[in-house]
């Protein structure tokens, strides 16, 4: 039977969020009811780390497959991968990909085991109008095609990236493995000193990877995308169910949701600004922490270059020390410069995060905590007030 496969790029759909958010823009598309007849499979294809994720329609309808690929070649809903790697064609599809649904004749889905796939169908169908796509739109008229998300269901994501997974300890046992492996092996050509350093320049850039790679899991739990859905969350429900919803596992890895979930607890703005000044305090010492422990990597390899020549001066002679002085210079120089960088770029990639997070928070997560002022009957704006004022005026007159 013929399918048309779309893909979705996964690195801007939002981690937690590819199949939910890749259904919401593929129904906002496509009406349900067109899709009578029709088999929905989903899942990741390729190879790889970043594989993309593919919603295939297959029917027996050719016209409309025809018609799905002209709706999706010329939109420019965000996630899509680019026009000319949008689309798999029937002998380019692989069996890898998973049922996901099938929709009856009379439009119904059916075979369904996933809730959130039956939440984005029935969002789309209870919208009682969905714009359609005309060819070629613009930029500017793609955005003014929205779906009001007011009295639906927030979605906060529910995977964690692999690079908060790894504890810090596990982080520190494969340094040092990989830099004991690495001394170990130099120890042969470059004696005792020279291999100590290896270990310490080896160990120190392994944790200076596993830091960045934590950083990217906290960045990308910390998006925009998720600060929108707590804010929806916020104003249907309110501060304290909003806490509540919030307080999930994900939320212990997320700078963002950590203080979103503080800060709803706060009782009003001002207290709700010194919870988040607070926790943006505690993550500030825990990345001066990192940078600290990769300087310290880098004064230990220069440390380990002076006690090595310090040795051979005492027990090998002034020859053989001064011999050995431009490989432990060069070893030490590059030792501490290669860790420094990587200290210094941490402290870079954390600042400009907390410059995000806290621009984020100030514009959307506290102006929506102010309570909502409420009317004043005795005020002399009241409109009431005003006609009563007026009609007295005219009386007296």
């Amino acid at each position: 039977m013929p399918r048309l496969g779309i893909l979705f790029d996964p690195q801007k759909m939002g981690y937690g969020f590819i199949g939910y958010s890749a259904f919401r823009v593929f129904f906002s598309m496509v009406q349900p009811r067109d899709l009578a007849g029709c088999m929905l499979l989903h899942g990741e294809i390729g190879e790889g780390g970043e594989r993309p994720y593919c919603i295939a329609i297959e029917s027996q309808q050719v016209a409309l497959l025809e018609m799905v690929r002209q709706m999706f070649a010329r939109t420019p809903a965000r996630g899509l991968l680019p026009p000319g790697e949008r689309f798999l064609d029937d002998y380019e599809l692989r069996d890898e990909l998973a049922l996901a649904a099938t929709i009856s004749r009379a439009g119904g889905l059916q075979d369904c085991s996933s809730k959130w796939l039956l939440e984005a169908w029935q969002r789309a169908v209870q919208q009682t109008s969905i714009a359609e796509i005309t060819p070629g739109p613009s930029l500017q008229e793609a955005r003014a095609i929205e779906v009001d998300d007011t009295a639906t269901q927030a979605r906060l994501p529910e995977r964690l990236p692999i690079g908060v997974r790894v504890s810090l300890a596990m982080r520190r046992a494969i340094a040092v493995l990989l830099g004991l492996a690495a001394a170990w092996g130099l120890f042969p050509l470059l004696g005792p000193g020279l291999s100590i350093g290896a270990l310490l320049l080896v160990s120190g850039l392994v944790i200076a990877l596993g830091i960045a790679w934590h950083q990217w899991g906290e960045s990308s739990l910390s998006s925009e995308e998720i600060l929108e859905e707590a804010v929806l969350l916020l104003r249907k429900r309110g501060a304290a169910e909003a806490a509540d919803a919030l307080q999930i596992d994900v939320a212990k890895f997320s700078p963002l949701l950590r203080r979103l979930q503080s800060s709803a607890l706060a009782g009003g703005v001002g207290p709700a600004q010194a919870v988040v000044s607070e926790h943006r305090a505690a993550d500030e010492e825990n990345a001066l922490a990192d940078a600290r422990e990769l300087r310290l990597h880098a004064f230990g390899g220069a440390a380990c270059a002076v006690v090595s020549m310090a040795a051979m001066w005492v027990f090998q002679g002034t020859a053989a020390a001064m011999l050995e002085l431009p490989r432990l210079t060069l070893a030490a120089v590059i030792t501490w410069v290669a860790l420094e960088t990587c200290a210094v770029l941490v402290e870079i990639r954390w600042r400009r995060r907390e410059a995000d997070i806290s621009r984020m928070i100030a514009a959307e997560w506290l102006p929506a905590l102010e309570p909502k002022p409420q009317a004043n009957e005795f005020a002399t704006e009241n409109p009431r007030l005003q006609m009563a004022n007026r009609y007295l005026t005219a009386g007296a007159r």
